[in-house]
This record gives C-alpha cells, structure tokens and sequence, in this order.
C-alpha cells in the first residue's frame, strides 16, 4: 500500500483496493473488445456462405465426405468462439459487467458514492469498489474492507501504507467523528485536527469553557476528579465539567466548585449566601468564625454554613458582620438588627466603658454597651451627642481656669478686695468673680459664704446634695462647707470640683498656706481636703445644664 505524505491527503487506497483498480478493464480495453465483436459477426457471415458451398461441393464426391465433416466441425467452432467473444465484451449501460471487475454508470465507470443494482451504496473508484478510509464531499467515511458497505457508528482502525495503524470514530451517518461522542455508553473526545481519540487530556467543549477530561483509554470521567494540582467535578451522565454548584462526591461528601470548575477553598458567594470551605478538607465550616482578611476580619457560620450577619454572640461575646459583606465589622459605630446602636473595637468586639473614637472620647454601658449620651460616668459627664465634655469649653470650665490662672499670684485675705483686684482675695469673695467672669449675670455684692446661695439658684445652679456622708463630687459642683445655715465669714469655705474623675480634685482661695504671699489659690484632692476640714456639712450646687456648664 502507497500511504501518501499526509494521511489526509486524500489518499486513503487499501493495498486490497489498489490491487482491485488496477485488476480493472480500462477504456482502451473496451475498444478492442468492440472491434473485436465486429469482427466475429463479419466473419459469421462469410464462413456460413462458404460452408454451403464447401458442403455443396463435398456431396457430389464420396471422396471428399471425410473433408466436409472437418470443414463443418472448423466452421461450428469459428462461430462458437466469436460469439463468446462478443458477449465477454459487451459494456453494460449501468452495472457489473460480466466477470464483475468493473461498475458502470450511465455507461461509464463508476466513481464516487454509488448505489449498486444490489440496492447497497458504495464508494467507487473507476469502477472498482474501495474499502478503508475514504475521502467523499469534504469528509471521510470508513468502508468494510469484506462487504464494502460504509461503517456507521463505530471505531475501526486503518492500517496506512507506511504499516502505522490508526484508530477513528465514525458518527451514525458515517462521518469520521471529531469532538465529543457518546458510544456504547461512554463518552469520547476525538481531536478536531487529527481525528485520532483523546487521552489523560481535558478538553472544552462548551462555549462556556466547560468540557470532558479523559482517562487513558479515552473515556470521560465523572465524579471528583484531580486534574492540574487541583480538583474538579464532571456530572455522571453528561460527563461535563460542573462550574458554580455544589454537589455531592462519589465517596458521599459534599463539595462546592466555583465558576472556573475548581473546588472551592475560603469564603464563597453562592445562591445570594456567602460560605466557608476549609483550605485543607475543602468541606463548608459551619458553626465557627474564619478569618478572611489579613486584619484578622472573618466571617461567622452559622448551623447550616451560611455566614451570619448583624450583632451575633461569639465566644463570650459580641460582634458584628456586616450585612453585605458579613465580615466582622471593627473600629465603628452600627445599628443592629433591631434598631440600636453600639460601638464594636479594634478586636471587633463590642465596646464598654470609655472608648476613643475619631478624636473624641465616649462611654458604653457596661450591661447595656449603649452610649451614654447627658449623663455621668465614672466623674465624667458625657454630652447629647455621647462625646465627653471638653471642660474648657463649658462654663464650670471656665469658673475653674479663673482660679487656675490666679494661682501664684493672690494672697489670702478676708479684709481686702476679696476678689482678686487689689492681689487678695478669700474663698468666696473670689468665687463671685469667677462666676462673673465666666458668664454669670453682674453680682450686686461681694458674696460671702453665707449669702452666695441665691446667687448660684439665680445663675443655673441647684442644690442636689445637704450633708456630712460622702457624696459622689461631680465636674463643676460648687460646695459650701459649713455648719448648717451658720457658714458667714470664717465659719464656711466653698470650693468647685475642678476635674472628671471618680476621686476628684476641687480648686479654691484658701488658708492651706496660712497666709503666705502669692500662695491663696490651690487644687487639692476633695475627699483629703473635706476630711481636713473635719467632714463638715456640705452644701452642693450643682449647674442644672450639666452639658453647657
């Protein structure tokens, strides 16, 4: 067999087939033929007239009876031969001719897909009938090399002409397969360019990219299969690539593959969800937090694997995912699911006490982790946006930095100016100035212990607090020390808590320094300083609008 340079080339003759075309009569051959019938129906014409004469000639001599006899038996002879002559090569219009070597159609010799007076189709080559591959309307198709019927819907192999041996798939209506086939109930792959079958390869042949990955012998694959450092899975009946599903394996697990085909490892959004599979197992976590992020972020997943959202209990306590993203939600300030509000840390975690929060400083209940907004905590008082007070910016601030800024400079004294103008003042007298300058409305004296109370009432103040028990001091409180309703001139002292704290100072003119030049004003701790004072009875005023004193 001549096996051409290129096996699709076109010449896909078997050895068989080679030997049958040049076996068959050629057109120079059917002339002679022809002439050759011609001849022998001439011939039949003489020999018979010369046989009557011969014959005539013969009978009127004895002698020459022997003679006549071999004459006839020549002649008989003559005419058998040239009968058999012009049967034998006679051309038929269509069909076989007589010793079946060659088909003919409309006179010719047959060439291509032709159907026999048998009923059958064949593929033809000057009349002779090819099996093997063969190339017919821009496709091949295989022909039995025994019946010489084409091939439908099976694998058959070619021997070429170079000994190589090559195995093809050809299709149902016997055109050589390329792509994917199903055949005997295995799926195939059968290369677009070389016709040959596909093996340990993965092939598309989805526009979507998905397609069939093939074992060794050829056939598809199904179930969990690792293919190029990780897995995939190919769904058991139509053996394609299965992309953003999650399905169960054929050992019973459950896996989730992503839109690519691969499996799924760390957080995945799927059906409006968003899930966790673990890195190493790759089966979804459920109940159990997973970071996602390098800043520690994760999500929650809940008994079913979803992941949660919203303030959720964690570990002793609470955090927050976002409802988008349902990654914990750190350093900010959220509404939950049911309308309030609360702070989350750094952590994540949820916030109580005091917390810094861009710039400015606030408090979250310890039992409710609500802020606190227009009250106190631990000697600080929060404001109705729950930002802490800056004191200086309030008007006990500014009562308090009048004492500040006279320190080292007033001397104690009960007989001088009394409020700082001429360098000597006392507790009250330096009160009423502080009050004036920082807002108060113009006093019409120079109060003293026992007649500032009025003073106060008429500048916003209200007295929250009469007693010798220990109280809780507040930013801005002032107290008057005293027996009871008898606190004029040295009987009494006041002072104004001058910081936020659960152990507060207070600031005031006093006789701490017993006189000393320059030495009046002092801040003290409160508790130390009342106990000094023999816990005398205490008088608190307290501002009425805590947020704007």
């Amino acid at each position: 067999m001549q096996r051409c340079q290129s096996q699709w080339g076109g010449c896909f003759t078997s050895s068989s087939a080679q030997a049958d075309t040049n076996n068959q009569p050629q057109a120079t051959s059917t002339v002679v033929a022809t002439s050759a019938l011609t001849s022998s129906v001439t011939n039949e014409a003489s020999s018979a007239e010369a046989q009557s004469a011969i014959v005539e000639a013969a009978e009127n001599t004895s002698d020459n009876k022997q003679q006549v006899e071999e004459v006839k038996t020549d002649t008989t002879t003559a005419l058998t031969t040239a009968k058999q002559a012009a049967t034998t090569t006679t051309t038929p219009e269509n069909g076989w001719n007589s010793d079946r070597t060659a088909y003919y159609q409309n006179g010719k010799l047959a060439n291509g897909y032709v159907q026999a007076d048998d009923g059958n189709y064949y593929m033809f080559k000057n009349g002779t009938r090819q099996k093997g591959v063969q190339k017919w309307m821009g496709t091949y198709y295989y022909f039995d090399p025994t019946t010489y019927l084409r091939v439908d819907n099976d694998y058959r192999e070619q021997v070429w002409q170079d000994g190589t041996h090559d195995w093809y798939m050809f299709g149902s209506n016997g055109q050589i397969v390329t792509g994917k086939y199903d055949w005997q109930g295995n799926v195939y792959y059968f290369d677009p360019s070389s016709y040959l079958k596909v093996v340990n390869d993965y092939r598309a042949t989805e526009a979507d990219g998905r397609g069939v990955l093939l074992s060794n012998n050829g056939a598809a694959l199904s179930g969990v299969q690792k293919w190029m450092g990780t897995y995939y899975y190919f769904d058991p009946v139509t053996k394609l690539r299965v992309d953003n599903k999650y399905v169960q394996s054929q050992w019973g697990l459950w896996y989730m593959f992503g839109s690519n085909g691969q499996i799924v490892s760390g957080k995945y959004d799927w059906q409006g969800s968003t899930y966790y599979f673990d890195p190493s197992s790759y089966l979804k976590v459920s109940n159990d937090y997973r970071a996602t992020e390098r800043d520690g972020r994760g999500v929650l997943l809940g008994a079913d694997g979803r992941a949660l959202s919203g303030v959720q209990k964690w570990m002793g306590t609470h955090y927050y995912f976002d409802p988008v993203t349902k990654l914990r939600v750190d350093n900010n300030y959220v509404q939950s699911q049911w309308g309030d509000w609360y702070m989350f840390g750094n952590d994540g975690r949820i916030v109580q006490g005091f917390y810094n929060w861009k710039g400015s400083l606030y408090y979250f209940d310890n039992y409710t982790f609500l802020k606190v907004t227009n009250d106190w905590r631990d000697g600080v008082y929060f404001g109705s946006d729950g930002r802490v007070i800056d004191p200086s910016n309030t008007f006990s601030g500014r009562v308090i930095n009048w004492f500040r800024n006279h320190e080292r400079k007033l001397t104690y004294s009960m007989y001088g100016s009394r409020n700082g103008e001429d360098g000597t003042a006392d507790c009250s007298g330096a009160m009423t100035e502080a009050l004036y300058e920082a807002g108060a409305t113009k006093p019409n004296e120079i109060y003293d212990t026992g007649s500032i109370s009025p003073y106060l009432l008429l500048n916003g103040y209200s007295l929250v607090y009469e007693g010798q028990s220990y109280y809780n001091p507040r930013f801005g409180d002032i107290v008057i020390w005293g027996p009871k309703n008898h606190t004029t001139g040295g009987n009494g002292h006041m002072v104004i808590v001058s910081n936020m704290s659960s152990n507060p100072n207070c600031i005031s003119v006093n006789w701490l320094s017993r006189g000393k030049k320059g030495a009046a004003v002092s801040e003290n701790n409160y508790y130390w300083y009342w106990n000094t004072h023999g816990k005398q009875y205490q008088q608190v005023f307290r501002p009425n609008n805590i947020e704007k004193s």
